[in-house]
């Protein structure tokens, strides 16, 4: 039974950002709740965020809507994933501001 769970299972892959100006990797990571944080005596532990293949398209819904609260509403968002990571390349286009009620 192990061996079948071992042989089916996804690998975690690590995620990256590519294009994010505005909105840093740091605040992505934490409100899309994938922030790895250590203690300092964990100074060891590698804090690149990995996740599964399968939460990719919720992901990608989640930092979209986290986009448009920060005025980015016309933000759009590509995923390459390849054999180690998950890239969301990032084209945050200009954020809507309001000048005047």
């Amino acid at each position: 039974m192990l061996f079948f769970l071992v042989l089916f299972a996804h690998p975690l892959k690590k995620v990256e950002f590519v294009g994010n100006k505005a909105l840093k990797r740091e605040f992505l990571e934490k409100n899309l709740n994938i922030l790895v944080e250590k203690s300092w005596y964990e100074f060891y532990k590698d804090t690149t965020p990995k996740i599964d293949q399968k939460v990719i398209k919720p992901l990608k819904e989640s930092l979209i809507n986290l986009y448009k609260s920060e005025g980015f509403y016309k933000v759009d968002i590509d995923v390459v994933v390849n054999k180690s990571s998950i890239i969301f390349k990032i084209d945050e286009n200009d954020p809507i501001l309001i000048t005047s009620i």
